[in-house]
């Protein structure tokens, strides 16, 4: 095989920047600049300079090229091969030549005909094997008596299809057909249409007859022919006219109270109230709770000691007490009392003049 030189074409900035991908000591030539270069072992390159005319006779020590190396002939080529003639077709019947076919096997005469009675050692087949007829069988059961098997033992069929076969007895004969024609035989109609009733009716049906009074969805009465007479399934009317409606009752809705949350039940003297007027809880009264009375405020009955609490005076600032109604207290009942008799002379004090 001839050497080839290699020569990468580019412009100059372009081969700087691919000058990691050229081999060692290979040729490039600036496009741009017109500069012949090599890339040296140490990565960089080399420009010789500018060529301004590169031709095939200025190279030196080219090799000697054969005339097929330019001309690209086979005629150029030297020791060709020696190719025979072209073949022709062949032909099975042919008996010599180049046109025959030697060591042909010989072959029987069904290879080529094909047919059936030109085979030899032939099975022989019963009639049926070719008529595919029920009458051509032998040994066939006797099918003019009635079915007669334990089923018990059958597996069951969970996905049955219309066009499975079942086997039925009627009479004393077997006879078959398919589910599907088995289920055509079922009457699946449930509405009968008419426009007034029959006299009678068939049971397990629902008979619609127009309606006197039609509404937009209750144009039919609904009958039911059950016991040997007719019975009504709909077509009653209801007079709402004297109830709430939905409006109405929104109305009264809006309106109400909602309830608090649950408060201990008991009796209390003092109770507390929310902005809707409903009871939030309650408390006894204590001495802050009564307010400034004028005596003649209370004008009967007689105060038990024991609900009388603690007050001072001030409480009590003006009028006068019935004396009826000043029960006997204690002493204690009245803040301060006993420190004001204390300076006080009772009724049986001595009083010693001393020196006068």
């Amino acid at each position: 095989m001839a050497n080839k030189i290699r020569l990468g074409r580019a412009t100059k900035a372009r081969i700087e920047t691919i000058k990691e991908t050229l081999l060692n000591y290979e040729l490039v030539y600036s496009m741009d600049t017109h500069e012949l270069g090599v890339k040296n072992n140490d990565g960089t390159i080399t420009y010789f300079g500018v060529v301004t005319e590169l031709e095939w006779g200025n190279i030196l020590n080219k090799p000697n090229f054969a005339t097929v190396a330019t001309s690209g002939s086979y005629n150029d080529l030297s020791n060709k091969p020696s190719i025979p003639a072209p073949q022709v077709p062949v032909n099975w019947n042919s008996t010599s030549g180049v046109t025959a076919i030697l060591n042909k096997p010989d072959f029987a005469t069904v290879a080529t005909s094909g047919a059936y009675e030109d085979l030899i050692g032939t099975p022989n087949f019963a009639p049926v094997a070719t008529s595919g007829a029920y009458s051509d069988l032998t040994g066939k059961p006797d099918l003019d008596v009635k079915l007669d098997k334990n089923f018990e033992d059958l597996p069951t069929q969970t996905n049955p299809l219309l066009t499975d076969v079942l086997v039925l007895n009627r009479g004393t004969t077997i006879q078959k057909v398919t589910l599907g024609n088995l289920l055509a035989q079922v009457d699946s109609e449930l509405f009968y249409v008419v426009s007034s009733l029959p006299t009678t009716g068939v049971a397990n049906k629902i008979y619609l007859v127009p309606s006197d009074d039609p509404e937009s969805i209750d144009n039919y009465v609904e009958w039911l022919w059950h016991n040997n007479k007719w019975e009504r399934l709909g077509g009653f009317t209801l007079d709402l006219s004297n109830y709430y409606h939905k409006a109405d009752i929104n109305a009264l809705l809006a309106n109400k109270i909602d309830k608090n949350a649950y408060v201990a039940a008991g009796t209390h003297t003092k109770i507390t109230y929310d902005e809707k007027g409903l009871v939030t809880g309650g408390t006894a009264l204590t001495a802050d709770d009564i307010p400034y009375l004028d005596a003649y405020k209370i004008n009967s009955g007689t105060f038990a000691d024991a609900r009388i609490p603690n007050l001072n005076a001030s409480k009590i600032n003006a009028g006068v007490f019935n004396t009826a109604r000043i029960p006997d207290l204690a002493i204690s009942k009245i803040t301060n009392l006993q420190t004001t008799l204390n300076t006080k002379l009772d009724a049986n004090s001595t009083i010693d003049g001393g020196d006068l």
